[in-house]
């Protein structure tokens, strides 16, 4: 319900904004356009913490070979799609920061869009019980905005913490 074409859309939305606010080269953009493309390409609720991203980065490695893209673009890429398990971010890289940037971008979306997000991930989750759901989503959300924030970016941090704080609230 939530991890669908629209998730992808407002990634990309997301990368433009933080492209066009010079925390991207265009070089990078592109690679951050293909992660995200690719990095929910795998997507089932009842895998295992880390399956989904794995089987996605496989799927990224294979198709990104396949069509010839340069080996360390391939990597970066499978990088990219394997950051989203955990969200352990590359500190050092721009693409890193911006790419975590985009993917969260919905915690800081307009209040109607954020409830509506809430609703499809819980719908994502419906095999869960609700007791269960609401303690994991709890703590996911608490280590995402973690004690330096949640985004990474100096656009993210500007334009975005603090909706998403708001949301979060």
């Amino acid at each position: 319900r939530y991890h669908s074409t629209r998730h992808l859309v407002e990634m990309f939305w997301a990368l433009e904004d933080l492209t066009d606010a010079g925390e991207l080269t265009d070089a990078d953009a592109t690679l951050g356009r293909v992660a995200a493309w690719l990095h929910d390409a795998a997507y089932e609720p009842s895998a295992v913490v880390g399956a989904n991203e794995s089987a996605s980065a496989e799927l990224a490695e294979t198709l990104l070979n396949r069509v010839r893209v340069d080996r360390g673009s391939v990597a970066t890429v499978v990088e990219l799609v394997r950051m989203t398990v955990d969200h352990a971010v590359r500190r050092d890289s721009a693409l890193h920061r911006a790419f975590h940037d985009a993917d969260l971008w919905i915690l800081a979306a307009p209040e109607q869009r954020f409830d509506e997000y809430c609703g499809q991930v819980r719908e994502e989750y419906a095999a869960v019980p609700d007791e269960h759901f609401r303690s994991a989503r709890s703590r996911i959300l608490r280590d995402l905005v973690g004690a330096e924030g949640i985004y990474l970016t100096e656009y993210g941090r500007t334009h975005w913490e603090g909706h998403a704080r708001d949301n979060l609230d």
